[in-house]
């Protein structure tokens, strides 16, 4: 143990005193004696006492370093550890024998000690707690100090802002950096960097960010709070003016509610343009046909009304199609599935289809594998799929070509897929063709009698997706320009629920 100021004191102290003592003693002895006998000691009783004196001496300077060593090395242990504590290092306990002043120091240090290492272990608790929401949170939070310093920044963030962190952790890598450096955004800087936005304001703004993955639509709301004074240790909270105003950044990302708005938006203007277009005709016709004679012009009467007739029935199939999707897209309808007869709805597909299917002299061919007779599904939703599908298949399929309906068991699910000889789909329209209201009209024209062929309400194949996909299933399109179209549709069997969500 290194000897230190206190140990020095204590031992000179101690020595000192108990010297004094020892002298006093003496002095008095020898002043005793003279006074009783009325002589002086004689030399060897002066030997005698210098000796005495002089032991008495040596045990003084021993005592006193005893004492010293007991009481400075307590002391000096209770140093150590506070040096210790001071560090951060709260692992060593502390030894608090005994009930004397320094035990008391000694027991008062260990339960500072104890609610220290309490104090950090529910901070360490809380940090990582923070952290672990922070990470959880879509939502992406960036906060900023007075300075223009980044305090606080989560992974969503940092994933919105294209920012690039090579391992450790995101706090320990963005914090105290300034916004400039990491926000290259000027919009997102400029409300990070405001100082017009106080406690308790808000500042939105709606932002497009390209990214690698496409454009990015990012509502951004910056917000004022109060964030503690720099070597404060009162809560922003309390009304102590130790607090600073910094800024709340949060990203949300709303790509799919803008694409979901475009959608709509979309659907309504085509809708109305579908519904405009036959009901445009229909009054053209009639304005026409009350405007002549129809005993004298009978066979143009005939024609325009042929013309009502036609557009009527688009009318009807269209407003059939939009009432199917709005039942599909329904969040509460819920179809209950059941176990199908494969033949059965095969027949009874062909049965509906058999006049246009002879009307255009068609080829129909039916297979279905023995390995699976039966599928798990909604019968109103495959209806609907299988309905729709035929119904394109006989519309872009010339005449004497081939259509049909093949069914085979792949692992846990039925595969029924409808085939046609029609003039097929160019690749790059695969996805495209399952979009409301759209129709591949290149497509469709490349045989040269498009024109020939009834107009679609192009809400069909949407219709089919929708229903696939109510009944937990798949849709898969394979076709090419002139070589026929092949669509697969994927059912998981068996299943006990479907439900729309």
């Amino acid at each position: 143990m290194r000897a230190g100021r206190f140990f020095w004191k204590l031992f000179v102290g101690h020595a000192a005193l108990v010297a004094l003592v020892l002298g006093a003693c003496l002095w008095l002895v020898v002043a005793r004696f003279d006074r009783i006998h009325g002589q002086e000691l004689t030399a060897d009783l002066r030997r005698l006492v210098w000796t005495i004196g002089l032991i008495g001496l040596v045990g003084a300077f021993a005592l006193a370093l005893g004492l010293s060593v007991l009481w400075s090395g307590r002391i000096f242990r209770l140093t150590a550890t506070a040096h210790r504590l001071a560090r951060g290092d709260l692992s060593v306990p502390i030894d608090a024998d005994g009930s004397d002043e320094v035990a008391l120091l000694a027991r008062s240090l260990e339960r500072m000690r104890d609610r220290l290492r309490r104090q950090l272990l529910t901070n360490e608790r809380q940090g990582r707690t923070l952290e672990s929401l922070l990470a959880q949170l879509h939502e992406g939070v960036v906060v900023s100090d007075p300075d223009g310093r980044i305090v606080l920044m989560n992974p969503a963030a940092v994933r919105f802002l294209g920012l690039s962190i090579h391992g450790g952790s995101i706090l320990a890598a963005l914090s105290g950096g300034r916004v400039e450096d990491h926000i290259r955004n000027p919009s997102l800087r400029g409300m990070l960097l405001s100082d017009a936005i106080a406690v308790g304001g808000d500042d939105e703004k709606r932002l497009d960010i390209q990214t690698d993955d496409g454009v990015l639509s990012i509502l951004a709301r910056a917000s004022g709070i109060a964030l503690p004074a720099p070597g404060d240790g009162v809560p922003p909270s309390e009304p102590s003016g130790h607090s600073v105003t910094g800024r709340l950044l949060v990203l949300a990302d709303i790509t799919e509610l803008t694409r979901a708005m475009q959608v709509r938006s979309d659907f309504v203007a085509n809708a109305s343009h579908e519904l405009r277009t036959p009901i445009s005709a229909i009054r053209a016709a009639v304005d026409t046909v009350l405007k002549i004679d129809v005993a004298k012009d009978a066979e143009d009467a005939k024609r325009f009304l042929g013309v009502i007739a036609r557009h009527t029935s688009r009318l009807e199939a269209l407003v059939g199609d939009l009432l199917d999707l709005s039942r599909l897209e329904n969040p509460s309808a819920t179809f209950q599935p059941e176990i199908l007869r494969l033949q059965r709805l095969c027949d009874e597909l062909h049965d509906r289809w058999i006049g246009e299917i002879d009307g255009k002299m068609l080829r129909w061919r039916c297979d279905i594998g023995d390995d699976c007779p039966n599928v798990f599904a909604n019968p109103y939703l495959l209806t609907l799929v299988l309905d729709n599908l035929v119904d394109n298949a006989v519309k872009f399929t010339d005449h004497g070509g081939q259509i049909g309906v093949g069914c085979r068991c792949e692992g846990a699910a039925v595969e029924i897929e409808v085939f046609d000889t029609g003039c097929g789909i160019a690749t790059h329209e695969h996805q495209r063709v399952f979009e409301r209201f759209y129709q591949v009209e290149a497509a469709r024209s490349a045989t040269g009698h498009s024109a020939a062929r009834p107009r679609g309400t192009g809400l069909g194949l949407s219709i089919i997706k929708h229903a696939v996909a109510a009944m937990g299933g798949s849709v898969h399109l394979d076709s090419a320009l002139g070589r026929g179209t092949r669509v697969t549709v994927r059912i998981p069997y068996p299943q006990h629920s479907v439900t729309k969500t």
